[in-house]
C-alpha cells in the first residue's frame, strides 16, 4: 500500500507542477514510505455511535456555567493534569 500511496501522490505533485526541486522529488521517491491505516469499522451501525460521540455534544453545556457577565462567562472544568480535581475558569 505505501508503494501504491507514495505512486499517486507524487503523481498529483507532477500534475500541479509542484516538483520544481527535481533533487528533492527525487529524494522523495528513493525514500521508503510507511502508510498507517486502521482497520474499517465493523458496521454501519459503530460508524453512527463512533460519529455520535462527537457531534452531538455541546462544548460547554450548561449545568458547567456558572455565571454570565458582561465582563465574562466562567465555567467549571477537571483538571485531570492535578488528579481531576473541579476548578473555575
Amino acid at each position: 500500500m505505501s508503494k501504491v500511496f507514495r505512486g499517486k501522490f507524487m503523481d498529483s505533485i507532477k500534475a500541479k507542477n509542484l516538483a520544481a526541486d527535481k533533487q528533492l522529488f527525487n529524494a522523495l521517491y528513493k525514500k521508503n514510505w510507511v502508510v498507517y491505516a486502521k482497520r474499517p469499522f465493523g458496521s454501519p451501525d459503530s460508524v453512527i455511535e463512533y460519529l455520535g460521540r462527537y457531534t452531538h455534544k455541546i462544548a460547554v453545556s450548561n449545568h458547567r456555567i456558572k455565571s454570565i457577565t458582561p465582563e465574562g462567562v466562567s465555567f467549571s472544568y477537571k483538571d485531570y493534569r492535578h488528579g481531576g480535581v473541579s476548578k473555575e475558569m
